[in-house]
């Protein structure tokens, strides 16, 4: 499914399966695209699912830490349309009023598939 997101940019969603406390998600979802989103019932935002130049994956939840709502892909930042917070595609802060990163998860990867492990 392709949507807008609140006029920044269009995003993908991707499916997912879940195996124990991992999110799994086809590598084949996510193709040539820099990034992708995967939307939970058990997380209040969406996760941010970004591919590197080298082929490794990060996630990152896009829930801001300033007042929680949820973070937004913006060109090459992601911002928080509530307050204007401003993050990396990695989730840094770059722009209050949020004063943390945006949280992330552990990612590993095999040849077919992305782990996103979701619990501790």
């Amino acid at each position: 499914m392709i949507g807008t997101l609140g006029g920044c940019v269009s995003a993908r969603y991707v499916t997912y399966s879940q195996s124990g406390d991992n999110l799994v998600v086809k590598r084949k979802e996510i193709g040539e695209d820099k990034f992708v989103l995967v939307s939970t019932d058990g997380l209040e935002a969406p996760i941010y699912i970004l591919k590197s130049e080298n082929g490794r994956y990060q996630a990152i939840y896009l829930l801001c830490t300033h007042k929680f709502c949820d973070v937004k892909p913006a060109g090459a930042i992601l911002v928080c349309p509530c307050h204007g917070s401003e993050y990396t595609q990695n989730g840094k802060l770059l722009k209050g009023p949020a004063e943390k990163d945006l949280a992330t998860f552990p990612v590993t990867s095999d040849v077919d598939n992305i782990y996103i492990q979701i619990k501790s």
